[in-house]
């Protein structure tokens, strides 16, 4: 069985959050070493709770910058292009 949140060297991650019309993507990063999620995560609260600092830095956001900070994954640079809407494609395309 795989473990669907240990990502390799490589993977390409996208971090989202909210629900419905708050719905967001607050990083896309390329893994630059093996990043065990669940792992990360603990690592991560656990040093918030230690510095006192949880209430201030407990947001999805957050803990993908402590990522990059600390040298788990860098920005991955993306471009998103709109083909349509509402199953139509739309033959002017359009950069976002």
């Amino acid at each position: 069985m795989t473990d669907v949140l240990n990502y390799p060297t490589g993977a390409i991650l996208q971090f989202t959050y909210g629900e419905y019309s708050d719905f967001c993507t607050c990083g896309l990063l390329v893994a630059i070493r093996p990043c065990n999620l669940p792992v990360l995560v603990a690592e991560y609260t656990a040093a918030l709770e230690r510095d006192g600092e949880l209430a201030d830095f407990d947001t999805p956001p957050a803990f993908v910058s402590w990522l990059v900070a600390n040298q788990y994954a860098v920005p991955v640079d993306v471009s998103e292009v709109h083909l349509g809407a509402y199953g139509r494609f739309d033959v002017e395309l359009k950069p976002r």
